[in-house]
């Protein structure tokens, strides 16, 4: 599925205040892109604008699909997003989640459900309601919920939110995979001065080259903005 994102001087206000300003960004398929920011930098912001739940302030995006400009309604048919402010149905179980998603959004490669519950690790509570989980058990049906479902583009607001070392292994390995051949786009928080994310690798402190060096590994990232 080709598929290309085209940002021009976008940028998003809220009551007279800018949130951020002046982004241009031509992203395609297969790219790995992580914003960098501290809280209320716009990191969730830009990530709802790109999903196609906000709407621009000033500038324009674009989606382009198979050579074709894609109408602001049908964007979230392309896009699987996983945020901390995202819920779930609590009084579904794992089991129905996935059943229910797959009704309107298909997963990957014809994965199963079992296949899905197996791979996060959750087959002993498949058939428990969600309202019983923990919040890093909620966090791995969210992340598999949006890394497994068939789309072109992958959004993740801070996806190592509440999950712990086993986690955090899943989150990788099923990053790694779907990222070979749709474009995703991490929320990532990080504190830097001075727009630290915008300067060469070569002028940052050791301490921050460790941080960029861990993420670009993790991630597998082509991009820093």
């Amino acid at each position: 599925m080709a598929l290309q994102l085209t940002l021009n001087n976008v940028g998003k206000s809220y009551n007279f205040d800018w949130i951020f300003r002046g982004l241009t960004l031509d992203l395609q398929n297969g790219q790995s892109v992580a914003v960098l920011g501290g809280n209320g930098s716009g990191k969730s912001t830009f990530l709802k604008i790109v999903a196609g739940s906000s709407y621009v302030s000033e500038g324009t995006i674009d989606y382009t699909h198979n050579g074709k400009k894609v109408d602001k309604d049908k964007v979230y048919s392309l896009v699987s997003l996983c945020a901390p402010y995202q819920l779930l149905f609590d009084d579904f179980t794992l089991a129905e989640s996935i059943a229910f998603q797959g009704k309107f959004k298909p997963f990957v490669n014809n994965i199963s459900q079992k296949e899905i519950i197996d791979l996060i690790e959750l087959p002993k509570v498949a058939n428990k309601a969600l309202k019983y989980y923990s919040s890093g058990m909620k966090q791995r049906a969210k992340l598999a919920l949006a890394i497994l479902a068939d789309t072109p583009v992958l959004l993740l607001d801070e996806p190592g939110t509440n999950l712990d070392k086993k986690g955090l292994s899943g989150l990788k390995t099923c990053c790694y995979h779907k990222c070979k051949t749709v474009w995703c786009l991490y929320a990532l928080t990080a504190t830097m001065k001075n727009r630290a994310s915008a300067q060469p690798l070569w002028r940052l402190s050791s301490t921050r080259r460790r941080l960029f060096s861990r993420l670009i590994s993790f991630f597998n990232l082509e991009l820093c903005i």
